[in-house]
Order: structure tokens, then sequence, then C-alpha cells
């Protein structure tokens, strides 16, 4: 059974319902559907009216939810507001083209840098540049030069060998010392 409207709640119904939100959208703030606010509406006499404000109950949620002017990703948002992480991904971006949000930061991972976002105007954050293939590996090998040489020389030394078997010009011949060990052959 659907709870009762208290009068606090039918006075905060006429106060939305005279900014022009849609019932969705005072649905959301009231913490019900909005079918259910339009009946109350349409029983209390409050009519129709025109959609002028903002009809997002998934903007109104990442307003709530980012109230605390902490920027988040589109994973975050849509976690916390139940919305698709498309649909957050979408509403951001037509927000940041209308200047009522803007990206604060970038985080750069592993693939394409993440976005953190803001639902207020404000000035974005610059896209760092997104790296090639081999600029990684370029960083890759300098940080394993630094970090654990040893393993940097046998990597080294394995794309050798790789690659001379590859061209068909590797030297099948063992190393002296192994020959004369495992008696294979003369010295």
């Amino acid at each position: 059974m659907a709870a009762r409207w208290t009068p606090a709640e039918e006075q905060m119904l006429r106060d939305l319902v005279a900014t022009g939100q849609s019932y969705r959208v005072i649905g959301a703030h009231l913490g019900r559907t909005g079918d259910t606010v339009f009946h109350k509406a349409k029983a209390m006499g409050l009519g129709s009216k025109p959609l002028t404000a903002e009809r997002s109950p998934t903007w109104i949620a990442i307003q709530r939810v980012c109230a605390d002017g902490v920027p988040r990703t589109t994973r975050e948002l849509a976690a916390a507001t139940g919305a698709a992480r498309h649909t957050v991904d979408c509403l951001m971006a037509e927000r940041r083209r209308k200047k009522q949000a803007h990206v604060a930061r970038w985080v750069a991972g592993h693939g394409a840098p993440v976005p953190y976002w803001l639902p207020v105007p404000g000035r974005n954050a610059p896209r760092p540049k997104v790296l090639s293939p081999a600029e990684v590996s370029r960083r890759f090998r300098e940080r394993q030069r630094k970090e654990d040489p040893l393993a940097y020389v046998a990597q080294l030394l394995r794309n050798v060998v790789r690659q001379a078997l590859k061209s068909g010009k590797s030297n099948t011949t063992q190393h002296a010392l192994v020959r004369a060990l495992y008696g294979m052959g003369e010295i």
C-alpha cells in the first residue's frame, strides 16, 4: 500500500508545482513516482502545468550526490544515482555543452584518461595527451631499468634471441662451457 501524504508533503507539492517542474522531477524530490504525484496534484486541483523547468530526475540526483563539491566519475555517479553509466555519461556531456557542468580533473590510467565531473558551471580541466603504445612501452622499460636492472637486461637478451630466431640468423651452437659440462662435442 502506498504511503499517505502528509500535510508537509502536500505543501511541498504545491510549491513544486508552482515552479513549473515536471511530475517526474517533483516525484524525485518527494521520493514518489511521477504518476503518483500527477494523480495527487489532480486530486488537489492543481491541474496541469507547463514543463519549463528541469525535467531530469537523474540530474537532480547527481546534483545532490555532488553537493559536497567532490568530483566523481560517471561510474561513481551511476552507482550513487542508480542510473545507467551511459545515461550519466550522455547527461554530463550534454550539460557540459550547456555550461551547466564541467570536468574538474582527469586521471590517466592504463587506457583513456577518466574525467571527474562536477554538476556546476566551471572551467574544464585540460585533457591529458593519450600515450601511444610505443610511449607506454618506453616508459615501462625506463621504470624497469631503474627498479630492477637485472630483469631489464634479461628482457633485452630475450628480445635479441627472439629477433634472431625470427629472422633465421640464430647461432644454434652452445657456449663452450655448456658444451664441455654436458658433453656436447668438441671444445
